[in-house]
């Protein structure tokens, strides 16, 4: 630990200091709660580009038979685009995992070890960013399971009923 680094640390503990503490304790929080937000949407992501992968290639090696073609073709391509929503969701719960000490690199021995308030800035615009980007994780992952739902629903009608 650089020297600045743990005399700031240590200024942390100072009673004085404890408003500043109590604000980077909550905003630690809440980056650990888009965090675990993030990696369970990363899990169902996952498990939802396997179904569309296997269902794919499951569509892909079975003959037309009752299915029209074009039918089969929409429900493929369909599955193409919720996959590649998915896929740029998943992206961006990877951006909201992603560790980054960058503001490590502005502890600078000319600031007074009472003075938090750049690191907190830096903590209030990385919760931010994270923010928006669960914010659109979620747009994109939503849109891409209701596409799923509507495929697999409308392909188990076609399976049902088959193609007249």
């Amino acid at each position: 630990m650089p020297s600045n680094l743990r005399a700031r640390v240590v200024a942390l503990s100072d009673p004085a200091n404890q408003p500043v503490k109590d604000q980077i304790e909550w905003l630690y929080a809440a980056l650990s709660i888009l965090d675990g937000k993030a990696n369970g949407m990363l899990q169902i992501n996952s498990l939802v580009m396997a179904v569309i992968a296997a269902f794919v290639g499951y569509v892909q090696s079975q003959p037309v038979g009752g299915i029209h073609p074009c039918v089969m073709r929409a429900g493929v391509g369909g599955c193409v685009v919720a996959f590649g929503l998915l896929t740029l969701s998943s992206l961006r719960c990877m951006i909201i995992v992603r560790m980054g000490w960058g503001f490590l690199t502005d502890l600078t021995p000319d600031r007074p070890l009472s003075d938090f308030t750049k690191e907190i800035e830096e903590l209030c615009a990385l919760t931010d960013r994270r923010t928006q980007n669960f914010y659109w994780a979620w747009w994109l992952s939503g849109i891409g399971f209701v596409l799923t739902s509507i495929l697999a629903l409308a392909g188990g009608v076609f399976a049902l009923g088959g193609y007249r």
